[in-house]
């Protein structure tokens, strides 16, 4: 539910309990009576909308965070897919072939697995 919404229902809310108010009683409220009401009323909506936002800003905020530790771990498991396969290639090659082959499979996927970690920490809010 967008602002607008939620300041419509609140108003709703509002006006409704405030003709509620109204209409339960004999006596008919003064003018400064109404205007203290719903003066309240508008604060009190306020309140309750701001109090919304900030919820819905948490959720976005947690949101942001799983999506970021979701694609962080697809990231990881990629660069280690990626790393068995070039240490099986690596296992055609004989000598220093071979050892800089796996060397240089494993350099890559440190490089991945930082990468993934950075790209985590920039999608955290809080940083």
């Amino acid at each position: 539910m967008n602002n607008t919404h939620k300041l419509m229902m609140v108003a709703l809310l509002s006006a409704g309990a405030l003709s509620v108010g109204i209409t339960g009683c004999s006596r008919e409220e003064s003018r400064a009576e109404t205007r203290t009401d719903v003066a309240k009323a508008r604060t009190d909506g306020q309140k309750d909308v701001a109090a919304e936002q900030r919820d819905a800003a948490k959720v976005r905020a947690e949101s942001q965070q799983e999506t970021a530790e979701a694609n962080r771990e697809i990231a990881l498991a990629q660069a280690k897919a990626d790393h068995k396969v070039a240490v099986e290639q690596c296992e055609a090659m004989t000598g220093d072939a071979r050892t800089n082959c796996k060397d240089d499979a494993g350099a890559r996927l440190e490089v991945a697995q930082a990468q993934a970690e950075a790209d985590k920490l920039a999608a955290d809010p809080k940083n």
